[in-house]
């Protein structure tokens, strides 16, 4: 392989460190294609070589090594620094916080289109978009609230006009939830911010998908909106 295909190797893994914290795509799923995509890294680097046959005194000697390593380090956490469990509990919490979807952008007044009529349903909340930002009310077709499974969810994303790969912007929500007022902005970007804060146009799209799966799936039912400029508000997605 070239070096090419090892770029967008790591590429694709970014991208699926990206899909999970976003939640669009199952861990077991990401992790399933990771293993692969290192398998296929390791037979770039070291193709047919074999591995070193380390002799027995060099081993003997890393692995004390490697045990008093771990006895310095594990007492330097219990008792060599009284603040440092509390610092590590905090940077957990702030992590798993920064990760967390804003509800307060989630879920807010609907704007509907001319000559749409809202559900009674339809939640509401302060909100407002601000650019770079679009805005979409997205609700279910009658027929698909009836039978709903627990796993399924509804996939919102924007994208250049006629873009099938990456998309500048998603977010997950669960089917049962709908209808909500969505709004993507920098906080839900796909890859590199900078693509979705310099689109001009977009177009949204509201995918249903039973299994909940981020691929796409033959069953999954998609409504797409015209090209609009970013910015924009009074979008409403009906998924039939």
């Amino acid at each position: 392989m070239s070096e090419t295909e090892e770029q967008k190797i790591h590429a694709r893994l970014r991208t699926l460190d990206d899909y999970v914290a976003k939640g669009l795509m199952r861990a077991d799923e990401a992790d399933a294609e990771r293993l692969a995509l290192r398998k296929r890294l390791l037979a770039i680097a070291m193709p047919d070589v074999p591995a070193p046959s380390m002799p027995w005194r060099a081993r003997l000697r890393a692995l004390l090594l490697m045990g008093l390593v771990v006895s310095v380090i594990t007492a330097w956490l219990l008792w060599g620094n009284a603040g440092l469990r509390p610092k590590a509990v905090e940077m957990l919490a702030v992590a798993q916080g920064a990760q967390a979807p804003a509800p307060a952008h989630d879920i807010a007044a609907p704007r509907v289109a001319p000559g749409s009529t809202p559900p009674a349903s339809a939640a509401s909340a302060p909100g407002a978009c601000t650019r770079p930002c679009i805005a979409v009310q997205v609700d279910l077709a009658i027929g698909l609230k009836r039978h709903l499974d627990p796993a399924a969810t509804v996939f919102i994303e924007a994208r250049l006009p006629g873009d099938t790969g990456l998309p500048l912007a998603a977010v997950r929500k669960n089917a049962g939830d709908l209808p909500l007022r969505v709004v993507l902005d920098l906080n839900q970007a796909v890859g590199d911010p900078a693509r979705f804060a310099q689109a001009q146009a977009l177009q949204i799209s509201a995918r249903f998908s039973r299994s909940g799966r981020g691929r796409v799936e033959p069953e999954d039912r998609t409504v797409v909106t015209p090209v609009v400029p970013m910015g924009a508000e009074g979008l409403w997605l009906v998924v039939d």
